[in-house]
Parts: structure tokens; sequence; C-alpha cells
């Protein structure tokens, strides 16, 4: 019996062997032996990665700066209040409705790098949108990986999910565009991984929170908040700062 068990093992290692031998031969690989399979990986990978560093070169070259981040201009709704000073009158502002404004605290640090200001962007607001759209955002360097590989996965099964990081969408809507090719994506990855080096955590939120698109032509929470609520972010409450993160996923849900 246990030769016999040992004759079976023996059995099926030859067939794998003839199996992978004449994998090989039909691709014009013969006499593949283990070390000539290991130099043939190793071979594959060093060519691959050759690959893939000409191509980030090639697409590096007309990368934009990302300096640009905060050295643009970005547009701002003009208003013109009554003489109080108190009652706003008039809204002017061509496609995009935006009022900057900073955050009360930081989310990720102290937020020491920041000039905050108490009537601000509530920390509850901040926390909401992290939960909503990226709740790794303080950990990673930009990328997730892991949540790029669910999106990845789910939508091969027919569900649409989003594998973006906060400052990948902030890549998207603030330097690059929405244009769905693949060398925008690839510059998107570059950009995502160069800001985390250059900014700090609360810093890349502070301008996401100003920059989003929260449906129609209002980008920003200020604005947002305005004219959903009516209000000023900074008299938000938690139910409303919940409702407002939720936005930015599904814009024209809310037109």
């Amino acid at each position: 019996m246990t030769n016999h068990h040992y004759n079976k093992q023996g059995w099926n290692k030859i067939q794998r062997s003839r199996h992978r031998q004449t994998f090989f031969n039909r691709l014009g690989i013969k006499n593949l032996n283990t070390k000539n399979l290991l130099l043939l990986i190793v071979a594959v990978g060093f060519a691959g990665s050759l690959a893939l560093l000409g191509f980030m070169a090639f697409i590096s070259r007309d990368l934009p700066n990302p300096n640009s981040l905060t050295e643009r201009t970005i547009s701002q709704t003009t208003k013109i209040y009554d003489r109080t000073g108190e009652h706003v009158l008039y809204e002017i502002f061509g496609d995009e409705n935006r009022t900057l404004i900073k955050m009360q605290s930081g989310f990720c640090g102290d937020g020491s790098e920041l000039e905050l200001d108490a009537s601000g962007i509530p920390l509850f607001a901040a926390q909401a949108t992290i939960a909503a759209e990226d709740h790794s955002f303080c950990t990673h360097k930009g990328l997730d990986f892991k949540g790029l590989a669910r999106a990845i996965l789910q939508n091969l099964i027919g569900n649409r999910v989003g594998g973006s990081t906060l400052t990948q969408q902030l890549v998207k809507n603030a330097i690059l565009s929405s244009e769905k090719t693949f060398t925008r994506k690839a510059k998107e990855l570059i950009l995502s991984i160069e800001l985390e080096r250059r900014y700090t955590k609360d810093e890349l939120l502070q301008i996401y929170l100003n920059e989003i698109p929260y449906g129609s032509t209002y980008y920003g929470i200020e604005a947002a908040t305005q004219n959903y609520f009516h209000k000023s972010v900074n008299e938000l409450s938690i139910a409303e700062a919940a409702t407002l993160a939720s936005i930015p996923k599904a814009t024209t849900y809310y037109l």
C-alpha cells in the first residue's frame, strides 16, 4: 500500500511536470527546468519593471507642478452686502459659487501648520467627510491599495464602487480633469503621492473641503451650507454635516 501511494505521488508529479513543459513548449520555450523557470520569472519581472519606469518617465514629462495646488488662483463668489454689512444683497459668480473658509482645528494633526478660524469648518464636519469619502485618509500616503483592490473586485461583479482616496479626488478636481483615460489616471496617482510629500494631511483636507463640488454651481462646503441650509458652516448640526458629506458622491441626485 505504501509503494502504491508512493507510485501514485510520483505519477502525479510526472504529470504536472509534463503539463508544465507542454504549456511552455506551446510558447516556444523548451527544456524548462526549475532553474530556467526562476531565471525566466526574474527576466520577466526585470523587463516589467523597466517598462513601468519608462512609462512613468514618459508620463512625468508634462506632469503639472504639484505646487500649483496652492499657487493657482481659485475663483470665489463676489458678495454685495447692504449698508450694515450683515445681509448679502447679491452674489456674483461664474461657473463656480465658492466661498473659501478655514478649519476650526486640525483633524489628522494639531493643525499648527494652518491658519485656523473659530468660525470656520467644525471638526465634526471634517469627520463626516472623511468617514464618507476616505476613512484611512490620515494614514495612507496618497493611495489606498486595499481600497483600490476592493473597488476593482466590486466593479468586476457589476457594483460601481470608487477606489480613489481623498487626495486623488483633490488632484482630479483641482489640478487635472475628470477625463477618463489611462494616462490621466497615471498622472493622478503620481501627483497624489507627490502632494502627500509636500503638504500635511490637514492642509490637504482644508483645500479639499473648499474645492469639491456639492451639486449645481456650489463648490466648497461653505457655499453648499449657505445654499442648502441657509446658514454658515460653523452653524451646522451634526445631521446636516452628515448630509453634506454624502453629496459629493452623487451630486446630480440633489439637483
